[in-house]
């Protein structure tokens, strides 16, 4: 966090007229004198990128939460491990739901290159998420600013330029609404897409006022890439030609001199051209538009019931925006969907609210046509996530692009009273001032403090708790964040609590917890309630491949091999592409000694960094079987690379060593292994037992286990601890 104490030291220390100059600086840019621009925007930056770095210079190294681990974590696609077209293209298609479809590219490019350059360390994926955060911040500002100064404005807001930009955009940054597109790592996608989106406004502003030929070329060339790039951030950036059109028509035409039917018929035209681009870039996107309402079929609600309930989910991101405590914010909100019209009754109410305040707004326009477009612009962007499409009822960072501009009329409104009150008594206008600044440093403790919340999934799903404790996801992941501590008791009592609560996000998702519950029995050892557990979950999702794959891995055990080999077959019929699957069908077919399949299931699960170890160290024995030597010694060597501390490919290493004559490696392996086992009993048995089963299989004594033990006594010779292990052995 930025030390306020220093800050103010070094300002004591600075010499009179040093800080005689800094203070006419700072008066003279928020004055209302001629100051060029560009000490204006340097300010800008400075201001907003220190302000934003504080409030949120305590989340670099929050852990990652919820959906970071699917999209991000034990995505293979995301985990770029060199700079190659192949690398970064597979980036692009990063959904491991959607095989072979396009997902959100610019987003998932920025993932991976984060990963390319720090791996799975949080820290470079938060730094990279509050400087895209900074970022959006100045092109807000500058759109803001920009926007005043237009003919259409200038008489009007010219003067106060650059107070209403930079206090509409801190307005907008420091809001805690903003906290889950900036401290949710995954959610960067939203924040992506805002910054694009506010750059392509910005772009098309300078390019349609601009005079020159050559620069309206380049600033219309970039603002049909930046265009390109906040739709492949995220694909609620579809409603960016709508607004640009709007805007278009309300500043850059004369708007505010448009008769009611001009701008009727305007408004028809620009609804009938957006609503065609948003359904060209749905189909480029998804290929088939009507499969996105296939989503309802696994929803506790449906599409008309989400329509009528989205108008008081707007409502209430409202109330978040203007009465912005920590206490109201949460990753989990009760809210009851809307059955009729009537019930609740608030629904009728906020439906025929937004249609008045959308009416007024138009009629506003001639008027006040900022003002309008500023408010319009907010429902605008909240088509695409809060109306037809089976999203989630509802989520705080779905705000980021919409708020982009709430905050622009407020600061208006507190400047012209700042001003008014000057006139009449400089204490109210002091006043009046100390309350702006004082309402700044508000938000930004409140969105501060409320970071403290998203640190781990434990004090993240411990507040959702308190908040929305009906629901049933919350105390599912909040089992979940108690289970891979350890913590069995909690973790069973959290789990029975989701599993009693009325309140679903989707109608399977039940499964889940049922898997997590066969899991941990599984950990326990308690394996007939892990299976009873794991059965109850594939009734709920058939295709539920990791239950299926681990219900075979409980039979195996048993003995069952019949039951195993069903289930496992089960699994890879759900879910082909699943790594974990395939390297349990690798193991299958490695023991049926069909090296030709298993080879193939084992070169798939490789997609899956965090078992890539196993894949590989079970694809160099399998060449060391077939004789491929060279192979199994390449493939051996790139296990411990994924797994330094794995015993077994140096084990398989030096059988191969022996069996070549490689007298140098072999004794480096040996060293290894006597390492391992003077530290560890359990190791040093199981060494000499691997060795043991290998001269059972070849019948071999003399070349395997005999002369193995011999070196191993030798290199060994020299550890005390190695020794007394042999001896007592």
């Amino acid at each position: 966090m930025v030390n306020g104490g220093f800050i103010f030291q070094v300002f004591n220390k600075m010499s009179y007229s040093r800080k005689n100059i800094l203070q006419t600086w700072v008066l003279d840019i928020f004055s209302d004198h001629p100051v060029p621009f560009i000490y204006k925007f340097a300010f800008a930056i400075v201001c907003i990128s220190l302000i934003i770095l504080t409030i949120y210079s305590n989340t670099f190294d929050y852990s990652w939460q919820l959906d970071d681990m699917p999209n991000i974590v034990e995505n293979s696609h995301i985990h770029l491990t060199d700079i190659s077209w192949e690398g970064l293209k597979d980036s692009f298609y990063s959904d491991q739901r959607s095989p072979g479809v396009l997902y959100r590219p610019v987003s998932c490019l920025s993932f991976a290159l984060n990963y390319y350059l720090g791996g799975l360390d949080p820290f470079g994926y938060h730094l990279v998420n509050i400087l895209v955060h900074i970022f959006a911040a100045i092109f807000l500002f500058l759109f803001i600013f920009h926007s005043c100064n237009l003919p259409s404005l200038e008489d009007k807001y010219s003067s106060k330029s650059f107070h209403i930009a930079i206090l509409a955009t801190i307005l907008w940054a420091v809001n805690p609404i903003q906290i889950q597109a900036v401290t949710y790592i995954v959610q960067r996608m939203a924040s992506m897409a805002g910054m694009f989106f506010m750059l392509s406004m910005l772009l098309y502003l300078k390019g349609r006022t601009s005079e020159d030929i050559f620069k309206r070329i380049i600033y219309y060339s970039a603002f049909v890439l930046s265009s390109l790039l906040a739709l492949g951030s995220k694909e609620n950036a579809i409603t960016l030609p709508f607004c640009i059109l709007l805007y278009d028509i309300q500043f850059l035409q004369g708007g505010g001199q448009l008769s009611l039917k001009q701008r009727a018929w305007r408004s028809l035209a620009l609804v009938s051209i957006s609503t065609v681009v948003a359904l060209f870039c749905l189909y480029f996107i998804y290929g088939n538009i009507s499969s996105l309402m296939a989503g309802y079929n696994i929803r506790p609600f449906s599409m008309s019931q989400r329509l009528m309930s989205e108008p008081r989910v707007i409502w209430f991101y409202i109330s978040l925006l203007i009465y912005p405590i920590s206490s109201r914010f949460s990753i989990a909100h009760s809210f009851q969907i809307s059955e009729s019209l009537c019930y609740p009754l608030t629904t009728i109410i906020s439906i025929l609210s937004i249609i008045f305040v959308v009416i007024f707004l138009l009629c506003l326009s001639r008027k006040h046509p900022f003002l309008s477009f500023c408010f319009l612009f907010f429902f605008i962007n909240h088509v695409v996530e809060s109306t037809i499409l089976p999203l989630e009822l509802i989520f705080e960072q779905r705000n980021y692009i919409p708020s982009m501009l709430f905050f622009v009329p407020i600061s208006i409104g507190l400047i012209r009273l700042k001003d008014l009150c000057g006139f009449s008594n400089s204490k109210i206008r002091y006043a009046v001032s100390a309350f702006i600044i004082f309402l700044l440093i508000g938000l930004g403790h409140a969105t501060f403090m409320r970071n403290f919340a998203w640190k781990d999934p434990e004090a993240l799903w411990l507040d959702a708790a308190e908040k929305a404790p009906e629901q049933f996801r919350v105390h599912h992941n909040l089992g979940n964040s108690y289970q891979k501590k350890g913590h069995w008791e909690k973790a069973v009592h959290e789990y029975e609590k989701a599993l009693n609560s009325p309140v679903i996000q989707r109608k399977d998702e039940i499964a889940k917890t049922y898997y997590n519950l066969g899991n941990l029995y599984k950990e326990l050892s308690d394996y007939e309630n892990s299976e009873f557990f794991y059965l109850r979950a594939i009734d709920v999702r058939p295709e539920l491949s990791p239950a299926l794959c681990n219900l075979a891995s409980l039979y195996a055990k048993r003995g069952d091999s019949e039951k195993a080999d069903e289930f496992l077959k089960k699994a890879f019929a759900a879910d082909p592409g699943n790594s974990i699957v395939n390297l349990n069908m690798g193991d299958y077919f490695l023991k049926e000694g069909d090296y030709e399949k298993a080879i193939k299931h084992l070169l798939a699960a490789l997609k899956n960094k965090s078992i890539e170890g196993k894949a590989l160290y079970k694809l160099g024995a399998i060449y060391k079987e077939m004789g491929l030597l060279g192979k199994a010694v390449i493939y051996l060597k790139r296990a411990l690379v994924a797994e330094p501390y794995n015993l077994t490919p140096h084990l398989y290493l030096t059988l191969i060593y022996l069996d070549t004559g490689d007298q140098s490696n072999l004794l480096k392996e040996v060293d290894i292994l006597v390492e391992f086992m003077a530290n560890d009993e359990t190791v040093f048995e199981h060494v000499m037992d691997f060795f043991v089963a290998q001269v059972d299989e070849s019948g071999d004594m003399q070349h395997s286990s005999g002369n193995m033990s011999d070196i191993i006594i030798k290199q060994g010779s020299k550890n005390p601890k190695f020794l007394a292990m042999w001896k007592n052995r």
